[in-house]
């Protein structure tokens, strides 16, 4: 989830013009910063852990909250504390869900779609 949110957010306000315009394709710095939650299921693999870092020391994003998701929340929550400590960032609020079981969303609905193009 976090990665998808960083990719948008730097294509949106940093990406170069493909056009063969002299115009660039996003206009110029905002005034204030972006404020963002992220939703994240951090720990599992590298990713989260850069892209967090990343918009962390971001001073065109202000992260407003970070929740942790997905298994362990406890250990995720750490982490994301950890982090936080570490560059300095205590003043963001963690929100940790509740640590449950993850079932599979119920497929009676959907199970017999086919992801196929017509």
């Amino acid at each position: 989830m976090v990665l998808g949110i960083a990719a948008s957010f730097l294509s949106c306000t940093h990406s170069a013009s493909r056009s063969t315009h002299s115009q660039p394709a996003v206009a110029g710095p905002r005034s204030q910063p972006v404020p963002v939650i992220i939703d994240t299921d951090i720990g599992g693999d590298i990713d989260d852990t850069w892209i967090l870092a990343m918009l962390l020391m971001r001073p065109e994003v202000d992260v407003r909250l970070i929740v942790t998701d997905r298994d362990n929340t406890p250990a995720k929550t750490r982490l994301v504390a950890k982090i936080l400590t570490r560059l300095d960032r205590t003043d963001v609020p963690i929100g940790t869900r509740v640590s449950i079981r993850y079932r599979r969303p119920d497929t009676g609905f959907s199970g017999d779609f086919t992801l196929q193009r017509r």
